[in-house]
């Protein structure tokens, strides 16, 4: 069974990829109030729209499920699920167990 933990550690290693196309000083922190969205975010759109977009394809791997985020209906509505790490994990998570 996959838990929230499971989700956090794998948004944790598509940060880790997205890392490594990042220069030092604009390398995206591992913790879950890191802000991926909005005023607090040190993320340019580029790297934001990669971050979920390999959060979208890890996700589906490991599920199975086709999990789609960027392109959903609602996506400009809802922006707080997409506004930190840990939001981003929560949302998921409640996807995935439904």
């Amino acid at each position: 069974m996959r838990t929230a933990e499971n989700v956090l550690e794998w948004i944790y290693e598509c940060i880790d990829e997205t890392n490594l196309l990042l220069s030092e000083d604009r390398q995206i922190k591992k913790a879950p109030d890191t802000s991926l969205f909005g005023e607090e975010s040190t993320l340019d759109s580029l790297t934001f729209i990669n971050l979920i977009i390999a959060v979208e394809e890890r996700t589906t791997n490991e599920t199975g499920a086709e999990l789609v985020l960027m392109g959903s209906e609602d996506f400009f509505q809802d922006m707080e699920r997409l506004s930190s790490v840990v939001n981003l994990a929560n949302f998921i998570f409640q996807q995935i167990k439904t």
